[in-house]
């Protein structure tokens, strides 16, 4: 059984771009020849020959060189820029291009920032929120690499696994990553307690698809994993949670809640009349929202008195034999 998972965008990728496009950034400009920057016939800005400004997604185009001769400086103006480069921008000696906070520089594959004439120095840069994320005296900038805005750590595409006698073998899949160290797989049985299984090297960045295996051995029982990574910086982030079943259990004997979706109360079918355990309702990461005993005479559970936000959690059935975990979805 595969959790539903919320995929990351990464602002290496066109996804990040398109998205942001469509949520207030103003207009589309994309270079359609090799020219200067300051001049309109260079760019076309949703049908338009102008300059690029503020709020624009500005895409230097592979085989297009789009020189920087003019200090421009737009840090004053508000609205974030988002400058993705998978052609060539050059800058003649002590220009420069100064972005607004929360702005994106985004080198592909293939792109290249640089200056257009030899020697270096620090007067010659782009900065965003007035901090230089390049200047001259760094030599040339080659992509896939990214700066500014706020950038995802991994695209997941796939997390999975299946028991093999009693091994569990997980497998999961990116199509992006950005300072991606490590990965790391948990244990849990209760979905309360949870053990590190596992640790995987990541791909660092990149921007294309790479996929991933692990054995978990000694899994006895239904058991729950949860996939994080970790960036070059130690901060991690939960990617997403699975169940796997040692046994197959009769779907009659399936444990599940009742009515899903809901805004309210939940309730359960499938207990044994002597069942005596816990229900855990969790998040995405794996955190604990929710835990109280449960047995047959639940009369159940009033979600909505719980302050918990629209979403799909996971519901951990647990008892001494065994646990089920279900997928609920609250809608408030």
């Amino acid at each position: 059984m595969v959790f539903d998972f919320k995929k990351f965008k990464n602002a290496l990728g066109v996804s990040l771009i398109t998205l942001l496009s469509s949520i207030g950034y103003s207009q589309q400009c994309e270079s359609l020849v090799t020219g200067d920057w300051g001049n309109v016939n260079t760019w076309s800005c949703d049908g338009v020959n102008r300059i690029p400004t503020c709020g624009d997604t500005i895409l230097v185009r592979s085989g297009n060189t789009v020189s920087v001769t003019n200090q421009y400086n737009l840090q004053a103006c508000g609205l974030p820029i988002i400058l993705d480069v998978t052609g060539i921008l050059q800058f003649s000696n002590g220009n420069k291009l100064e972005l607004p906070c929360n702005s994106i520089l985004s080198i592909q594959t293939g792109g290249i920032v640089r200056k257009s004439t030899a020697g270096g120095g620090s007067s010659t840069l782009i900065s965003i929120c007035n901090s230089n994320v390049w200047t001259a005296g760094d030599g040339p900038l080659n992509g896939p690499i990214s700066y500014g805005g706020e950038i995802l750590p991994v695209e997941l595409i796939r997390f999975e696994g299946e028991i093999n006698g009693s091994d569990a073998e997980l497998k999961w899949s990116t199509a992006t990553e950005h300072n991606n160290d490590y990965f790391s797989i948990y244990r849990s049985e209760d979905g309360v307690n949870w053990q590190l299984a596992q640790v995987v090297l990541a791909s660092g960045n990149s921007n294309v698809r790479n996929d991933y295996s692990v054995i978990v051995s000694n899994v006895e029982t239904n058991t729950l994993f949860k996939l994080e990574q970790t960036d070059y910086d130690g901060s991690e982030e939960a990617l997403g949670i699975i169940e796997l079943s040692y046994t197959q259990v009769e779907e009659d004997k399936q444990f599940s809640v009742y009515p899903n979706p809901t805004s309210n109360k939940i309730y359960f079918k499938g207990l044994p009349k002597n069942f005596n355990g816990s229900f855990s309702l969790l998040g995405l990461g794996g955190n604990v929202v929710y835990q109280s005993s449960l047995d047959a005479n639940n009369q159940g559970i009033d979600l909505d008195q719980l302050g918990l936000e629209s979403g799909v959690y996971s519901g951990v059935i647990a008892s001494a034999l065994r646990s089920e975990t279900v997928k609920i979805s609250l809608i408030f």
